[in-house]
């Protein structure tokens, strides 16, 4: 008996147009959502920079008793809310920062990373003045646009309210 064999026939895959643009699509989405991702990281990382570097500078600038730098790093219309006393523009916060500097030695240094999300940073702070011992920790909260400070809000722990049932 003789055996009947069909015989095979091998198609090779065949990519029309159609599959190639529906791969490229893939390939592109693919791409940007990578890209998305490593962006949105980068630009937090950028941001939490930016922000620290502003905060240290201002930190230097009142441990200076730079009146000017400390005004300059505001936003012209700035506020700040310093333990419970607010100033209402650069000029203002400048003349408080030149009457603050007649404290000797007053020095301020952030001890805590800034943590960013969107316009606002914050972080902690201590302050003393000469070789003194700390003589409290800050909650700084700070509103940040184009560079500058908008607004910052300052609170001793223990002091400040709402903080004021906080251990100190």
């Amino acid at each position: 008996m003789t055996a009947y064999h069909h015989r095979v026939h091998v198609q090779r895959p065949q990519i029309t147009v159609g599959h190639a643009a529906v791969i490229a699509l893939a390939a592109a989405v693919i791409a940007l959502a990578a890209w998305i991702v490593v962006d949105r990281e980068t630009d937090a990382r950028s941001d939490a920079r930016e922000a620290t570097t502003l905060v240290d500078e201002l930190n230097a600038a009142w441990s200076a008793g730079d009146a000017p730098a400390v005004a300059a790093l505001f936003a012209r219309g700035g506020v700040a809310q310093l333990q419970g006393h607010t100033f209402v523009g650069a000029d203002a916060i400048g003349s408080h920062a030149a009457t603050a500097s007649r404290f000797a030695g007053f020095r301020v240094a952030r001890v805590a990373p800034v943590s960013v999300w969107g316009e606002f940073a914050t972080t902690l702070a201590e302050y003393r003045y000469g070789s003194s011992s700390a003589l409290g920790t800050l909650l700084a909260v700070y509103r940040l646009r184009d560079g500058k400070i908008l607004q910052e809000w300052t609170f001793k722990l223990g002091a400040t309210e709402p903080f004021t049932d906080a251990a100190p």
